[in-house]
């Protein structure tokens, strides 16, 4: 499990988001999980920009929104 952390807040929180200090949740299961906290960890360490999109919902961690979309800026 990765916990996100956003500089910018989140305008619109979900109601079981109730967590003050983590935005978003992203369980690693996959190769393709592994593969977005690689990219999420570069753009960190790059100074790129990040959208992150949440599920609705706060499926693996009951107070925090659960990600479901990363989309790195390549620019």
């Amino acid at each position: 499990m990765v916990f996100i952390k956003l500089e910018r807040l989140q305008e619109n929180k979900i109601d079981c988001h109730g967590n003050a200090t983590w935005n978003y949740s992203l369980p690693i299961q996959s190769d393709m999980d592994k593969a977005v906290v690689s990219a999420l960890i570069a753009a960190y360490v790059s100074g790129s920009k990040v959208d992150i999109y949440g599920s609705g919902s706060c499926d693996e961690f009951s107070s925090i929104e659960s990600a479901m979309t990363v989309r790195l800026d390549n620019k």
